[in-house]
């Protein structure tokens, strides 16, 4: 038998060695940062619906990632605010998930942290959101205004509930007033005065 020697040019001797593993890396390094990009549009998302789907993508996508657990928390609380948002009496609707237009630029950072914390169902984030849109005083922020403390009341913030009661009284309409001041008893909230004195 003819012996046959190959003669490899040491520059592609190293190319054939570390081909492999050089593309291994970029693809894990592909990966990593589409894992990442999931991870922030997670913690950006500010409307239920959306942040329940992006968890459930992630999830299906990066079962064994670092974030799983806290991503499979997040999608569980999602979920408990949409059950909320489907009650008949918050009327409080994907639009209303923003900040208000007239909010000063130095508050923009603290607001949006809650309203992605609203979107996961935070109550008192969402009454904090409430009441950016009571300072608000534009006509088109009143009624967000109200849907914002129905869903802070609906997810169990008693003064937010009493509060709308306090907001039915002003407008003349007591029946809602009274329903909304005996959601405010039922979370533990005992109002400071009688429901007839007019708010300071």
């Amino acid at each position: 038998n003819s012996r046959v020697n190959l003669h490899l040019q040491p520059g592609l001797l190293g190319l054939a060695g570390t081909t492999g593993t050089g593309f291994a890396a970029g693809t894990s390094n592909s990966a990593d940062q589409a894992e990442s990009a999931a991870w922030r549009a997670i913690q950006a998302s500010c409307w239920p619906a959306d942040l329940a789907r992006q968890c459930r993508e992630f999830l299906e996508k990066y079962p064994f990632s670092q974030q799983a657990e806290a991503v499979g928390l997040y999608q569980q609380e999602a979920l408990a605010a949409l059950e909320v948002l489907r009650n008949p009496d918050v009327r409080l609707f994907k639009t209303s998930f923003v900040l208000p237009s007239t909010l000063a630029q130095a508050r923009l950072a603290e607001g949006q942290t809650d309203l992605h914390r609203a979107a996961r169902g935070d109550k008192d984030a969402a009454a904090r959101v409430a009441r950016l849109y009571r300072e608000s005083r534009t006509e088109t922020d009143q009624p967000r205004y109200v849907g914002w403390l129905q869903y802070a009341g609906a997810l169990g913030n008693g003064i937010a509930a009493y509060e709308l009661a306090l907001h039915y009284r002003e407008v003349g309409q007591p029946l809602l007033a009274a329903q909304s001041e005996a959601l405010a008893l039922k979370l533990g909230y005992s109002p400071p005065r009688s429901l007839g004195h007019s708010r300071k």
